[in-house]
């Protein structure tokens, strides 16, 4: 140990640690002084969609067994419909995808840029604005999507009536969720009774009004509590439940004075107080002993995660690092800048400031260097010769230059991190 004591080393690995937490506790509260924690929900999503039953596509109940075998899903309105309903609950995950982050400290949480909440509420309304008219738009075709549906219900009735008794020379008793059809009772039209009980049982399962209107999309944001919250607090419910227990005490001397001729049973009675209060301080040594350890696992956690600002800086430049190749491949191919391409090259600015880069960028290089790339993209001509490709190029160069530096340096800031959280606690 080069000379030191086991307890000297203990004692550095100790600091080493309550430093790497002091500065992750820091860099936690920069992401949370600069943005917010949301989580994205989207409600209703399969409200137009149902289970579909076996004996609907006439295949026998008896293969729902079979854990090979699924029946599959059922449209409640036409394709147009579920399409529409799907692309919306996309949009509105992709919506927090555009302007969020994932960081593993804040699981299951997003975070999101105070630079970016104007834009992202701003597209969240305008998501919120049309899912507000699919819904109106789908109640006041639904008594027409009803109608259309008996009618789909009933041709799949019929199908697969037809498909059961073509197997069976038309003699198959259909047995469906307590119903029976007998072909071979001549009192009954079998075939009929089966579409009918098809065509309800599909009815029955179409959202109501009430389903449709209760589709919604939603995010909320969170507060990130500590241990050290939560140690305060047993801290202050500690102390006051010994003053209730001393002031017990205190009274039950005073009457055990007052009450000589009664002392057997007040110390029978004390003796089953002193039981009950042994039993108390086990219990609450437990549930500190509990609260201390989990500290401490918290602690360890936080010391082995990689720092936030850290994690968002590194998929900022993964992010612009994919789009400067792209962009720079396309005009070495094309042998030209397009008009689209310039277009991408000059949104590298906003999707450095959307994803936070002004907050956890530890140097002005990368954003200095993507406005310098904008400036070059300047109209010099017409057609093919618009923009000068050869300084669009060498911007694009530097670009890539000052990421790959940057990118050195959060492998290495990983790198560091990760080893420092090998030392034992």
């Amino acid at each position: 140990m080069n000379g030191k004591t086991e307890a000297q080393v203990r004692a550095e690995r100790t600091v080493g640690d309550a430093r790497r937490v002091e500065r992750q506790m820091l860099d936690i509260q920069t992401m949370l002084d600069n943005g917010l924690l949301i989580s994205i929900s989207f409600f209703g999503g399969s409200v137009l969609t149902r289970k579909l039953d076996w004996e609907e596509l006439g295949i026998s109940s008896a293969r729902e067994s079979d854990e090979r075998i699924r029946a599959g899903q059922k449209l409640m309105a036409p394709p147009q419909w579920v399409k529409r309903l799907a692309s919306l609950e996309v949009r509105f995950r992709q919506a927090a995808d555009k302007y969020t982050t994932t960081l593993e400290v804040f699981r299951p949480w997003v975070w999101l840029p105070l630079d970016s909440y104007d834009d992202f509420k701003a597209r969240w309304a305008a998501l919120e604005a049309e899912l507000e008219t699919f819904k109106s738009d789908l109640l006041a075709d639904w008594t027409y999507i009803k109608d259309e549906n008996a009618t789909w219900f009933a041709d799949l009735g019929r199908r697969a009536w037809r498909s059961m008794q073509a197997r069976y020379d038309g003699k198959a008793v259909v047995v469906v969720k307590g119903a029976s059809f007998d072909p071979n009772d001549p009192a009954h039209d079998a075939e009929a009774e089966f579409v009918d009980w098809v065509v309800n049982n599909g009815l029955a399962q179409m959202p109501t009004e009430r389903d449709i209107k209760g589709i919604q999309a939603d995010y909320r944001t969170s507060v990130l509590f500590t241990a050290a919250d939560v140690l305060k607090h047993a801290a202050v419910n500690a102390e006051a439940q010994a003053e209730v227990a001393e002031q017990q005490l205190r009274s039950t001397q005073a009457w055990a004075a007052k009450r000589e001729v009664e002392v057997q049973v007040w110390k029978s009675e004390t003796l089953a107080q002193a039981e009950v209060s042994e039993a108390k301080a086990r219990a609450d040594a437990r549930r500190k002993a509990i609260l201390e350890e989990e500290q401490r696992r918290a602690r360890v956690e936080l010391a082995n995660t990689v720092s936030p600002v850290t994690e968002a800086l590194g998929q900022i430049i993964g992010t612009l690092g994919a789009s400067v190749v792209e962009v720079a491949e396309s005009i070495r191919k094309n042998g030209h800048v397009r008009g689209k391409v310039a277009e991408k090259a000059r949104n590298l600015v906003s999707i450095y400031k959307a994803m936070g880069g002004d907050v956890v960028a530890t140097s002005p290089n990368i954003r200095e260097a993507l406005l310098t790339l904008s400036a070059s993209l300047v109209e010099t001509g017409e057609g093919e010769t618009k923009y000068d490709a050869d300084r669009v190029l060498a911007e694009l160069g530097n670009v890539e230059e000052i990421l790959q530096q940057q990118a050195a340096e959060v492998e290495a800031e990983v790198a560091r991190q990760t080893r420092a959280s090998a030392i034992e606690f």
